[in-house]
Parts: structure tokens; sequence; C-alpha cells
């Protein structure tokens, strides 16, 4: 079982479990925080096949390592090409042995950018939006039934009951190119908006009516997901069951904190520090980063040796902990300047952005922050920058304003304090 996991603008719960009837879970599922967006994936491997747990657990990877190894800026053409290169990446591997040959897996992946949810599919595994209490499939199977829907040769009532319902028509892995279906135009959250990805295990066991009275009720998504799971095994758990369920919240706002743990993986930490504690561990690792540099003018560490905390993802916090916000690159920007204005040493921006080669206008670079604060009605500059013991003209020069005014609900970016950090050094 997974925990939930909260960021800024949704929180989290991914759960699988194999079922009453099989001996293993070919399901594969996880979830990557990358600088082209947050990814979520579930593939279940081919059912009667040699290897299905191996194609799903391949397939996912490989969209993983896809989105982690450059920017994208079309979204939709980076989601039909990850699913090209997760196809080729599991049919390589089923040559590769005569006991994996015929291996394969669906897919359905979302990808989350700017508040805006992009998607795409291959197989039987699903997509659901649960919105003002409607629960709507956003993904169509790609099975032997929907083609003799599209026909009008069954209905859609007798398609849920008809014998060759588990056939599945595109999968990955079974040829060296792959027709994957993408969406054409991105899904818009609303607030308390609910996104499901499931494989068959779950949507053959539970209606639509059902799951959607589970995610109706008041609970919070750990139990919802924990909910479902149990209602497939009950009604029969003939599969394996794997669900996640993305809940949004905030939903105005897109600066998304994670914390960076082995790059493109991202698990949320707590860390129950009140301001006084935080304050003076800051200071704390100011004189430790002080000491090191003293002793050592060139610090070369590699990227995994770093840990960067940050914050649990309130809109204004009194924890202080760090967070990372997503600086979209100007056409004369370079590390220097980037470096100087947020008051972060080069070497730790490029631990943080390792695969940024170059600078192009638009793309996004990951930078530590203090915070994300919103302007009260009685805030002005010179209160907000005693508060968080920065100087007023640091913050005035991160947000690009040249007066004092102060809007009611504008976003400041509030720098980190004091000398430039370098690098945190995990323990």
């Amino acid at each position: 079982m997974t925990k939930t996991i909260i960021l800024r603008n949704f929180d989290f719960i991914s759960l699988t479990d194999k079922g009453v009837e099989r001996k293993i879970n070919e399901d594969y599922l996880a979830y990557f925080d990358t600088f082209n967006g947050h990814i979520f994936v579930v593939c279940d491997g081919m059912g009667g096949h040699q290897g299905g747990d191996i194609a799903s657990e391949t397939a996912v990877e490989a969209i993983g390592d896809f989105f982690n190894a450059t920017y994208h800026k079309n979204p939709f053409e980076a989601i039909e090409n990850a699913i090209s290169f997760a196809n080729q990446k599991v049919y390589n591997r089923s040559k590769q042995s005569p006991e994996l040959y015929g291996m394969g897996t669906t897919i359905i992946f979302v990808l989350i950018r700017d508040d805006r949810v992009y998607y795409g599919h291959a197989g039987d595994s699903r997509l659901y939006a649960f919105s003002q209490n409607s629960l709507k499939q956003l993904t169509r199977d790609h099975s032997y039934v929907n083609q003799l829907v599209d026909r009008k040769i069954i209905t859609e009532k007798e398609a849920i009951s008809h014998p060759r319902r588990n056939e599945i028509t595109r999968a990955l892995g079974l040829a060296d190119n792959i027709e994957p279906e993408v969406t054409n135009s991105a899904y818009l959250p609303n607030e308390k908006d609910i996104l499901l990805l499931c494989s068959d295990g779950l949507n053959n066991m539970v209606s639509d009516s059902q799951i959607k009275n589970i995610l109706t009720t008041e609970k919070n998504i750990e139990e919802k997901a924990s909910e479902l799971i149990n209602a497939a095994i009950k009604n029969g758990g003939i599969d394996n069951i794997s669900v996640q369920l993305i809940r949004f919240h905030n939903i105005n706002h897109q600066y998304t904190p994670i914390k960076i743990n082995n790059w493109g993986e991202s698990i949320l930490k707590k860390y129950l520090l009140n301001k006084w504690a935080y304050f003076i561990g800051v200071l704390v690792i100011f004189f430790i980063v002080s000491i090191i540099l003293l002793n050592k003018k060139d610090l070369d560490i590699p990227s995994e040796e770093y840990e960067l905390i940050i914050s649990k993802g309130h809109k204004t916090t009194n924890d202080g902990l760090l967070m990372i916000y997503p600086y979209k690159i100007k056409k004369s920007d370079n590390y220097e300047l980037i470096s100087e204005k947020f008051k972060v040493g080069i070497p730790f921006l490029k631990s943080l952005n390792p695969n940024m080669y170059e600078f192009i206008e638009g793309m996004h670079l990951k930078v530590p922050i203090q915070e994300i604060y919103i302007v009260q009605g009685d805030d002005d500059i010179q209160l907000i920058s005693d508060q968080f013991n920065i100087n007023l003209i640091d913050i005035m020069q991160v947000n690009e304003f040249c007066d004092y005014k102060l809007t009611v609900g504008r976003e400041l970016i509030i720098p980190l304090a004091g000398n430039k950090i370098e690098t945190l050094k995990k323990n």
C-alpha cells in the first residue's frame, strides 16, 4: 500500500492487489515527478502470457525514462511518442528470451502540466473523471466487444456480459509499432475533482455506479482507494486490481512542491518542524555549508547525493521548509543570472536540473525557494520582508516589480534568505 502523497494542487494514492485467483500480480503502476510534469501510469500485463509482470514493469519504467530524458514542448506528441517508446522497449525485451515471446501489456497514463490533464492509452486499462458527483469514463477500451458495439452488432449493455469482453485489440509489446490513442484536448479539472486510473481488474468486478458511490463518500482518498480494491475482491477478485486516485484542490495555483530523492521519483516526507526550529535549522545548515565551502572551493557531488526537503503544500505555510518553483526561462537567462536572483549556487541548480543542457525560452527550471506567499489585505512589502527575514530588494527583484504597491491576492515568490545555498547533503 502506498501512503497518500499531498502536493499543492492535488493529492494522490496508488494501490494494487493481486486479487483472489491470480498467483502473481502482473499489474504495475507508478508516479514520476519530471520537468515535463507529473506522470501517473498503470499497466496491466497480459494475463495468460509469459512475462506479463515483466512487460508491465518494463513499460512503466520506460515511460518514466522517456519523460526524464528531455523536455517535450507538445504534451500530445510527447504522450504518443512515450507510448511508442514503451512499446519498443517491451517488444525488444520479449525477443531476448523465448519464454517471454508474446508478452504484452495495456497502458493508461496521465500527464499533469500547468493544471491541465493530458492522457493516452492502449488496451482496456481506463481513466475516469469524477466531477460534481458525476462519473465519466474518459477513455474507450480497445477491445473486441467495443468493435462489435461500434458496428452496432451488440449493445453497450450486451457488451458488459459478452463472453469475449476481455479480448483487447491493442497492447504494448506485441509488434514493433503501436497506434496509441491520445486525447485531442486537455482535461481541465475543477476543485475537488478526482481522476481514477485503473486496470480492468477493478471495472470488470465493480460497476460504474458502485465506483461512483464510493467516490461520492466523504472519506479521504486512501479510504476510497481501499474501498474500491475491497469491492473488487468481494465481487470475485478474479484478476489483479490496481487503482490510482488523484484529487485536485487549490486548482487556481500551479506551484506544486515536491521532495526530490533520486532524480525522477517523488516522495513527500512529513516533517513536524515548528517555526523556531526551522530558523535554527537554517542557521545550522548555513554554518555547515560555509565551513565546507571554505575548505573546498570546487564542490562536486553527484545528484543522487542531494536531498532537498520541500514544504507540505499549503498555499501559505509557517513551517518554512523549502519549495521547488518552476521558473519560466527568459531569453537572456543563464545559470549565473538565476543563481544571483534566487540566491542559489550554480552547482545546486544544476543538480536539480541534470538534463538542462541549454536554456530555451519558455522552458521551466526547478529553483528552490522558501514559499509562495499570498498577499493579504493589510500587507506591505516591508512587513513581508521582515516576516521572512528577506531583503525587500531581493523580493522585488525575484518578483520583477519596481514599486512598493501590492495587490491583494497576488502571489509573491519568497526567495531563500542569506547567502547562496550551494547544496544540502542528505544524512
